[in-house]
């Protein structure tokens, strides 16, 4: 959990694509509002006008609340694939193949696919000395993922890119493996 809002603030859970409050234990774009919320982002006005909207400053983060009032991050929105009109969050399924005990580290990026509009591409460094097939990652998942979450593809490789902020460039993925 990441708690609580903090006294003089206000979160709430909104689904992005209809702007309506979401119930507890329902997963929706974190927005924040306070006295401690900036007002825009330096000298960058175009920043400022995509998140900021009303005094509320839309986070990108994809939470759920509890019926206690705690908050619990999910994942970003800007890594959600829409599959066959389903939505899958990339950590949701990345945390399963992390549990795999030969994954050290995961990504999972929406691949265009014709009939489904996109699908999972699981990018995937195994840890020294450890051997996994695509096939065994895959039947890894059966059980702990709705079949339409199950990525298509798996790709192994050395490394993942990773900005200075410790977050996983998926762009630069999309660049190197969406080609």
């Amino acid at each position: 959990s990441v708690g609580k809002p903090i006294f003089h603030s206000q979160m709430r859970l909104i689904n992005p694509e209809t702007g309506k409050d979401v119930g507890a234990n329902e997963s929706g774009e974190l927005l924040i509002w306070g006295p401690h919320v900036s007002a825009g982002y330096w000298r960058n006005p175009k920043a400022t006008v995509e998140t900021i909207h009303d005094g509320w400053f839309h986070t990108g983060d994809m939470a759920r609340r509890d019926e206690d009032g705690f908050y619990f991050i999910v994942g970003r929105f800007k890594d959600m694939i829409k599959s066959g009109g389903e939505n899958i969050y990339a950590a949701e399924v990345e945390k399963i193949f992390r549990d795999h005990p030969a994954v050290e580290d995961v990504a999972l990026i929406g691949k265009p696919d014709p009939k489904w509009d996109e699908v999972g591409l699981m990018i995937v460094v195994l840890k020294p000395g450890q051997v996994a097939t695509e096939d065994e990652l895959l039947k890894f998942c059966d059980g702990k993922l709705a079949r339409f979450k199950i990525p298509k593809q798996v790709i192994f490789a050395d490394a993942l890119p990773y900005s200075p902020y410790g977050k996983i460039e998926k762009v630069k993925l999309k660049e190197k493996y969406l080609k």
